[in-house]
């Protein structure tokens, strides 16, 4: 009796330590052909603070250079779709002492 009274009290608090996580967002940038000659930046300016800005104006420029973030090593900054993966629900490599962050960015949360 005392066996069957703890694993139900095991499972009930197993279950209430569950937290639905968010629902992971699909890679936009996916569905890009890189067959075709890319025309992001091209003839618009993109939001800087969007991921396409970001990635044309800091990461292509300063980062995705040889010897760099080029494809070698995490992170990878070669391709737009390669910085989403890299950064978007990415897990974090190196944390706080107390763990405080869980994705390396998650978008809309300034933190």
């Amino acid at each position: 009796m005392k066996k069957t009274c703890a694993l139900i009290c095991s499972i009930v608090l197993l279950l209430a330590a569950c937290k639905k996580e968010a629902e992971l967002q699909q890679n936009p940038y996916d569905s890009i052909d890189r067959n075709v000659p890319s025309s992001v930046g091209q003839d618009t300016i993109p939001d800087p603070s969007s991921i396409t800005g970001i990635y044309k104006n800091i990461l292509s420029v300063k980062c995705a250079n040889p010897g760099c973030h080029d494809g070698h090593f995490e992170p990878d900054f070669r391709t737009i779709q390669s910085s989403y993966h890299a950064l978007v629900y990415a897990p974090v490599k190196k944390n706080t002492q107390d763990n405080a962050f869980t994705h390396r960015v998650i978008p809309n949360n300034v933190n």
